[in-house]
């Protein structure tokens, strides 16, 4: 995998990891600092208030994103999925406040170790708590290309950011460059292979190469998000307000390869998936499978039921009662499955020895 996309995922893993596993800390204010700003070609080193937009014309467009539709504010999704791009085959979102407000998170919360240790310091070593940050949204492709928005409290400050990306590059095994210049109006730091966009104080956006002028036409309210365009339908069937969610449009060649892999001859046609995750007491999956007809979807459904009928018989008892409570139904051209799971049921299947 390419550099930025190394790094990328290693933040995003960070935040994920850190914020659903490490406790809350209110007893230190994010880093305020001021970045070094350079001109193009004239590199002159002015001092800006980075707990600000670059100008005006990022604040508005921004903005324009973070309302792109009804349809979004409706469905509890954050502004930051304005900012990907209609390229993304695969989008994901991760409520940072939703997991550290749930019974799960604190069931989990004791999980540590030295790996995770390593990441949480990649933002703690700056002086940000990840386990504050509110969202994270990152957009795949299958050529590798990604964008990733992440939003919270001091984390597109200049020297905050410049912090946590040299962490990061570290980490990698990458020389540690984070110089913020000021290029086309907005402030960014330049990779090899991509570029992190420092949005507003509280906003920092990651994009490789083939996708960042993409990601700087959405930051000026221009260019089409894959929320609002290609994927507006499945945005639409997700709960976005959900601790976890994702949509994703599945590649005809890609599903064909489904029965090779030993998944019944019908998910060969397969089309999308959207699904989501309810963590506010228990556990709840929500996941709809798009097929190219109503008959694939039903044909689909009866095995699935036959699947999930067989391993009820031969589940250990932790998982007995999720199995049976598990739903499998058709909906349209959709195959949809919901599993609960209470935080009693979660507690003892921990352990499971398999």
């Amino acid at each position: 995998m390419r550099t930025l996309g190394r790094s990328t995922l290693l933040l995003t893993a960070s935040l994920l990891v850190g914020s659903a596993c490490t406790k809350k800390d209110d007893s230190g204010d994010p880093k305020q600092g001021e970045a070094k700003q350079v001109d193009g070609a004239k590199a002159d080193e002015k001092k800006a208030d980075d707990s600000k937009p670059v100008d005006r014309q990022v604040e508005q467009g921004f903005a324009a994103n973070a309302a792109s539709s009804a349809q979004l504010t409706a469905g509890g999704f954050p502004a930051s999925v304005g900012l990907i791009p209609d390229q993304a085959e695969l989008v994901v979102g991760f409520s940072m406040s939703a997991i550290m407000a749930s019974p799960l998170y604190a069931l989990a919360a004791g999980e540590q170790n030295g790996e995770l240790q390593e990441m949480v310091a990649v933002f703690k070593d700056c002086g940000l708590d990840p386990g504050k940050f509110e969202s994270v949204v990152i957009g795949f492709s299958q050529s590798e290309d990604l964008a990733a928005v992440v939003v919270g409290e001091g984390i597109g400050e200049g020297t905050n950011a410049a912090c946590v990306i040299k962490n990061i590059q570290k980490q990698a095994g990458d020389p540690q460059v984070a110089d913020v210049v000021s290029k086309d109006g907005k402030q960014v730091v330049e990779f090899t292979d991509g570029r992190a966009f420092l949005v507003d104080g509280r906003t920092l956006a990651f994009a490789t190469t083939a996708w960042s002028g993409a990601v700087a036409d959405l930051i000026d309210g221009k260019g089409t998000a894959a929320a609002s365009s290609s994927k507006k339908d499945l945005f639409a069937k997700v709960n976005g307000g959900a601790a976890v969610w994702g949509v994703a449009t599945i590649p005809a060649e890609l599903a064909g390869m489904a029965p090779l892999l030993g998944a019944p001859a019908e998910f060969a046609g397969i089309r999308s998936l959207v699904g989501s995750v309810d963590v506010s007491s228990g556990l709840t999956l929500d996941v709809l499978a798009g097929f190219d007809s109503e008959d694939t979807a039903k044909a689909v459904v009866s095995k699935v039921q036959g699947l999930v009928g067989e391993a009820s018989k031969d589940a250990p008892p932790e998982l007995a009662g999720m199995i049976q409570r598990m739903k499998v139904e058709a909906a349209g051209s959709d195959l949809k499955i919901v599993l609960t799971a209470t935080l009693d049921e979660l507690n003892k299947a921990k352990d499971i020895q398999f």
